[in-house]
This record gives C-alpha cells, sequence and structure tokens, in this order.
C-alpha cells in the first residue's frame, strides 16, 4: 500500500488535515487492510484510502498528554512539560468535545485535571487517569474494537536510545528518570536504537505497540489516525 509523507508540520498544525480526513473520508472496498495515518512533527506518514469520499467524523478518540510532573534526567535537566495543558484544551476545542458527548467515545489518559469549559459554555474539571504504558495500549486496543473511525493523539516525550528498560527513581520533589542497560541478545548486549513514547510509569511504546492494538482488517469505509507530537515521532512513524 502506499505512503506518503511530508515533513515540517507540528502535529498540531496537521490535526487540521487529519481531522478532516474524516470529513472527506475515503471509501475503499469492504474487509480492506487497516487504515493507518500517522503525523507529527518530525513526518506525516499516510496509508490507503483511495477512492470516492463520504461524510465521516472520529467515532472515537484517545487523547494522551502527560506532563511529567517533577521529573528530571540524570543531567539534572527538567523533563516538565508545562504547554501540555494549553495543548490538551486547544484539541479538544478543535474536535468540538462537549462534556456528556455520548456520540463519539472520548478516552482521556492524562497526569493532570484540566478545568475546561466546552463550546456550549459548560465547565467541567477533567481528572487525571495514570497515562500507563498498559493504559495507553488498552484504551487504543479498546477503541480499535468498535469497528469505527477514530483518533489517536499523543502529546509527551519521544526518546531515542537503545532497546532497553526505563527506571523511575523517587527523589526530593519529584522523579529521576534514567534508561538502563540495553537488553541481552544472542550476540551480546544490543546496540540498536529506537524511537519510542514515554509512558507515566517510564514505560515505552514503539511504533509497533500501536499497530499491534489496532485491528488487522477495518471496512472500507473507517480509518485510524495517529497524531504523535513529540520529538523522534518520525522514527516511531516508521
Amino acid at each position: 500500500m502506499p505512503f506518503t509523507k511530508s515533513f515540517g508540520k507540528g502535529a498540531l498544525e496537521a490535526l487540521r488535515g487529519l481531522v478532516t480526513s474524516f470529513k472527506g473520508l475515503a471509501k475503499g472496498n469492504k474487509g480492506a487492510s487497516k487504515g493507518f495515518r500517522v503525523s507529527g512533527a518530525g513526518a506525516r506518514w499516510g496509508l490507503g484510502g483511495r477512492n470516492r469520499p463520504r461524510k465521516a467524523e472520529p467515532n472515537f478518540v484517545v487523547l494522551v498528554f502527560i506532563k511529567y510532573t517533577g521529573w528530571i534526567r540524570e543531567s539534572q535537566e527538567s523533563m516538565q512539560l508545562n504547554s501540555v495543558e494549553n495543548d490538551l484544551a486547544e484539541v479538544l476545542k478543535y474536535l468540538g468535545y462537549r462534556h456528556g458527548d455520548t456520540n463519539t467515545t472520548w478516552r482521556l489518559l492524562i497526569d493532570f485535571d484540566l478545568k475546561y469549559t466546552d463550546d456550549a459554555g459548560q465547565t467541567k474539571v477533567l481528572k487525571g487517569i495514570n497515562p500507563t504504558r498498559a493504559a495507553i495500549l488498552n484504551a487504543i486496543e479498546e477503541s480499535g474494537k468498535t469497528g469505527r473511525s477514530g483518533l489517536v493523539y499523543f502529546g509527551g516525550h519521544g526518546e531515542y536510545a537503545t532497546r532497553g528498560t526505563s527506571v523511575l527513581k523517587p527523589i526530593q520533589g519529584g522523579t529521576q528518570y534514567t534508561v538502563t542497560a540495553p537488553v541481552d541478545t544472542q550476540e551480546g548486549p544490543s546496540e540498536t536504537k529506537s524511537s519510542f513514547l514515554l509512558a507515566i510509569d517510564g514505560g515505552r511504546i514503539y511504533g509497533e505497540d500501536i499497530i499491534s492494538c489496532l485491528p488487522e482488517e477495518v471496512s472500507g469505509e473507517c480509518i485510524h489516525t495517529v497524531a504523535i507530537d513529540a520529538c523522534h515521532s518520525a522514527g516511531v512513524a516508521s
């Protein structure tokens, strides 16, 4: 299936074109392979969907925004992302989120509380839900089972390191993030580096993890979109 790639778009900016793809969704054959589009700050990838358009809206939305409050690296560099609260509010506004909406399945995995006023003027506090690796992948998998179109959006840290594990060490006033030694292989310690997304429990989410959570086959009338607003997003997409 054809890939398309264009560089130089941030995920928030690219989201406008991606959401528009739901409204002018390409209709393919029943039982076609999964439609999968990934967008990020480094690259935008598209797969599938080429025939006559039809109107459609995303039936599920998974939003993952992680602030990493109090996190530091071994170098003492802060990892806290203060902008994600505003980013989440912007995405909710653009997607037309309304409190109590039952037409779309919304799954918000965030490590902070957000007071949000929707376009109907209703204000509620969106409570933080621990966005662990397992929780994020489970939300994607469960949403994908609907057999409908959907959007997954990740806003947080992307890392590039040898395959292995990450360790979180409690320190005074926060958490220290450490990349441990690479995993061992039959040839010895792995030196292969890969891009991944960082969950709140230090869990690593690789591109293949996301793809494996989506159904192998979808109807020709739906498409799954993944938007990544993180460093090394192009590597995750590939």
